[in-house]
């Protein structure tokens, strides 16, 4: 059938015409709902199967890594095995810390840290939280939390090995330990105290031999019946009371910190510190899913809402632009018709 018929039949039978325009927007509705459906199918699969190519990828290149280590290190065993001698670049220097002295041992200090994976989260986190009942535990901080729990406490050094055997009892997924010397750091913080008592004792010294001295002096001008002079040393003395009270006040501030944390490194010596966090690691968990679900769900609504938007609200919109633009091209088509009828008849004259 000819176009020009086809458009004739239309025009001829208006119902016919409503009937095929709802027709086909039915069918254009049809199509993009199932484009977005498939996408929306699709999208998470292809999204998952690239992070399961990328985690082997990731992999591969561990794996890749370790056995090129492994043939270095058998590299470097057989020149050694033939006498080779490493070239000086190849020798790690070791880098002079100083020395602290035999006794560096005594000024030990040991921190662990661990994480545990559980599918009790409640069992777990009422463990480690029963140990504030012990009068050798100190809890610093605890935090808990949706999905998990931390714990920041100290325990005395005697039942150290106590504790560490109930933590490892819950099975942590990592447990680190580290231990180090402060010697260094008690030895200054030694000296800078004695300093500052020091400073201290020597500004109480001046301050009493100063009231002497300025006792005597006033003294020996009360019975000159010397007023200038007396005005003078009293003067003298309230300046010196303040410089020297501002002095020790500063010193004591000074003093009072550095005994706060000398007082810190002690407890350091004292106790023992744990770390211990613990998160929630069920095989099913029913929030998951749920959330899962909501996601899922919010998404397809999102899509409907969009698709339903194209094929109304938008195509509504496009549809009218597309009418403004007809209607301007009639508009100047009309102008053009009469500015050509125009400039003949002025091209006649």
């Amino acid at each position: 059938m000819p176009i020009r018929e086809f458009i004739a039949q239309i025009v001829a039978r208006p119902a016919a015409a409503v009937k095929v325009f709802f027709t086909a927007l039915a069918a254009v509705i049809v199509v993009v709902f199932a484009i977005r459906l498939v996408g929306s199918t699709v999208e998470p699969l292809l999204r998952n199967t690239g992070t399961m190519l990328n985690e082997q990828a990731a992999k591969f290149s561990e794996e890749m890594g370790y056995y090129e280590s492994n043939d270095a290190q058998m590299d470097m065993g057989m020149a050694a095995t033939r006498g080779s001698v490493p070239s000086p670049s190849s020798v790690p220097i070791p880098q002079d810390e100083g020395s602290v002295g035999p006794d560096a041992e005594e000024y030990e200090v040991t921190e662990y840290n661990g994480t545990i994976k559980t599918r009790d989260l409640e069992d777990t986190c009422g463990e480690i939280e029963a140990l504030k009942t012990r009068g050798e535990v100190i809890f610093e901080n605890a935090n808990r939390y949706e999905r998990g729990c931390y714990y920041a406490f100290k325990v005395e050094k005697a039942f150290t090995e106590e504790l560490l055997a109930i933590i490892e009892g819950l099975n942590p997924d990592t447990l680190s330990a580290n231990t180090y010397t402060i010697k260094r750091l008690v030895e200054d913080y030694t000296s800078e105290l004695e300093i500052l008592e020091q400073k201290m004792a020597a500004i109480d010294e001046t301050f009493e031999s100063a009231k002497e001295a300025y006792a005597e002096i006033e003294a020996l001008a009360r019975n000159t019946r010397d007023a200038e002079s007396l005005a003078t040393v009293i003067d003298s003395k309230v300046q010196m009371i303040e410089r020297l009270t501002q002095q020790r006040i500063s010193v004591s501030e000074q003093l009072d910190r550095m005994q706060r944390a000398m007082a810190d490194q002690i407890d350091r010596l004292d106790y023992t510190r744990f770390s211990i966090s613990v998160e929630e690691d069920k095989f099913v968990d029913g929030k998951d899913i749920r959330d899962s679900w909501k996601a899922a769900v919010k998404g397809f609504v999102r899509d409907l809402n969009t698709v339903v938007q194209d094929v109304s609200i938008n195509l509504i919109t496009t549809v009218l632009v597309i009418l403004q633009y007809v209607l301007y091209f009639f508009i100047l088509l009309i102008v053009a018709k009469y500015a050509w009828r125009g400039a003949r008849a002025v091209w006649r004259r």
